[in-house]
C-alpha cells in the first residue's frame, strides 16, 4: 500500500457538484466542470476546501513522496477518487471507513455529534487528536479515541491472523502435493526397474539362443543319436 493510500482517511470529501459555464463569446458552447468541496478530518464545520476534481487529479506520477508537495496531491487524489467514482455513477458518497456503531461505549446521540462534525467513521475517530478533543468538547471523547483505535489495532490482528492461517493452508497443500508427486515417482521408479528386469532377461534368453546357432542340435540329442548308431 502506498503512503497515500495510508494517509487517504485525513481527507473526508463533502459533496460534488457540477458547475456550468457559458462561454462568453459563443452561448451554444456549454462547459460543465465537476467541483468538490473536502476537508480535514474532524474538522467538517471548519476546515473546508473547494476545487475543481480535474485539478485535483491531475497529479505527477512520482516516486518521490518524500516531497511534501508530492505526497499531498497523491494523498488528495487517494482520499477523493473513490468517492467521485461513486458519486458519478449515481450512488451516494461512500463512507470509507467503519461505521461509528460498532462502538457499544458510543451513545447515539454522542455519534451523531462527531458525524455533524464530519468524524462518521471508526477510522477517522482513531486519528483525532488533543486538538479536536479540546474542541468537540465530548466528555468521554479520550476514551472513544482510544477504544476505536484498540479495535482497529484487533481488526489489524485478526486480519494478520487471517493472512498466517491461509499461509499455513498453502503450505499444508504444498507439502501434500510434494508428497502425492513423490509417491507417483516412486511408484513410475519401481515400474522401470520392473521393466528393465523383463528386458534383461529377455536379453538373456536371447543371447542363450544365439550361442547355440541356428539348427544345432542340444547335446543331449547328439549324444542320444550316437547311441542310437552303435
Amino acid at each position: 500500500m502506498s503512503a497515500a493510500t495510508q494517509l487517504a482517511p485525513r481527507i473526508q470529501v463533502h459533496r460534488f457538484w457540477t458547475k456550468i459555464t457559458v462561454d462568453p463569446k459563443d452561448p451554444n458552447v456549454v462547459k460543465e466542470d465537476d467541483w468538490v468541496e473536502y476537508g480535514q478530518v474532524g474538522m467538517g464545520d471548519r476546515s473546508k476546501t473547494v476545487d475543481k476534481v480535474a485539478r485535483i487529479f491531475n497529479v505527477i506520477p512520482s516516486n518521490d513522496m518524500q516531497n511534501p508537495a508530492i505526497l499531498l496531491a497523491h494523498m488528495r487524489k487517494a482520499a477523493i477518487e473513490p468517492a467521485y467514482t461513486a458519486w458519478k455513477a449515481g450512488r451516494e458518497t461512500p463512507v470509507n471507513g467503519t461505521t461509528l456503531a460498532v462502538l457499544n461505549s458510543l451513545p447515539q446521540e454522542e455519534a451523531d455529534y462527531l458525524r455533524q462534525h464530519g468524524v462518521k467513521v471508526i477510522e477517522e475517530l482513531a486519528q483525532l487528536t488533543d486538538t479536536h478533543i479540546e474542541r468537540l468538547k465530548l466528555r468521554n471523547l479520550r476514551v472513544y479515541i482510544a477504544e476505536a483505535r484498540r479495535y482497529l489495532d484487533a481488526s489489524d490482528t485478526r486480519k494478520f491472523s487471517a493472512t498466517l492461517a491461509e499461509k499455513d493452508r498453502e503450505i499444508a497443500n504444498l507439502e501434500l502435493a510434494k508428497n502425492d508427486q513423490q509417491e507417483q515417482i516412486r511408484s513410475l521408479m519401481q515400474k522401470m526397474d520392473e521393466l528393465a528386469g523383463m528386458v534383461a532377461a529377455q536379453n538373456v534368453a536371447k543371447e542363450g539362443e544365439a550361442k547355440r546357432g541356428p539348427g544345432r542340435p542340444r547335446k543331449d540329442e547328439a549324444k542320444a543319436e550316437q547311441t542310437e548308431a552303435a
